[in-house]
């Protein structure tokens, strides 16, 4: 019987082609599309998904086309070009890689590091707040702090009234290890502010991210 793709692309993707390309499914499934593949993606999923049908003769039916006809009236997702969480998710990585990349001498990851800069900015904080301000888990935070601790960087400290509660502070040797990274970070965030185009466009991007995370709605920027 006909074949049909009732399957949005990122569906699609997922479903079919990230046990075979993993991260990058989306990616390669965008390119084969745009390449005018979308015959050989067809075949590519009827061959994984019903290997005793013979598609040597056949095409692929037009419902299955329309899934990725951007024109369709279909109820599948945009194109990942549009979609912003994917476009955030992939900067985002553009960012880390470029942050792993630059840090790989000290050892430091860029949950770590922000720690740290709390910490260095406002000492005295409770981990509750900091984990807070980050997003991070009590459980994961704990875990956080002990590989700080251990490392000589960081230090907890019981509080004068609440025992229970700890205010963290830099040690003596992460204040040094702050004045050693702020090099590093000044290099790091130069090269992702010439990729960005300069820093008007980077004070741009941040006030839109900003909006994103007040949760509210505003004046657009007008363009220039």
């Amino acid at each position: 019987m006909p074949y049909t793709a009732n399957v949005c692309k990122q569906s699609f993707a997922t479903a079919f082609i990230s046990p075979f390309f993993g991260r990058d499914a989306e990616r390669c499934f965008d390119a084969a599309i745009c390449a005018g593949r979308k015959i050989i993606v067809w075949r590519f999923t009827v061959t994984m998904t019903q290997p005793s049908v013979d598609i040597s003769a056949r095409t692929p039916d037009k419902d299955y086309l329309n899934v990725f006809d951007t024109n369709a009236n279909s109820h599948c997702l945009p194109l990942l070009a549009t979609a912003i969480g994917y476009k955030l998710r992939r900067a985002q990585l553009a960012v880390f890689q470029d942050f792993q990349k630059s840090f790989a001498c000290v050892k430091l990851r860029p949950t770590e590091f922000a720690v740290l800069s709390l910490i260095a900015t406002n000492p005295g904080q409770k981990q509750t707040e900091v984990a807070e301000q980050l997003g991070i888990k009590r459980a994961n935070f704990v875990a956080l702090m002990d590989c700080l601790e251990t490392r000589g960087l960081a230090e907890r400290r019981k509080g004068d009234i609440d025992r229970r509660s700890h205010s963290l502070h830099l040690t003596a040797k992460g204040s040094d290890f702050i004045a050693e990274i702020s090099k590093l970070w000044t290099q790091h965030e130069k090269r992702i502010i010439e990729r960005l185009g300069g820093e008007e466009n980077r004070d741009a991007l941040i006030a839109l991210l900003d909006r994103l995370l007040a949760g509210k709605k505003r004046t657009p920027i007008p363009r220039r």
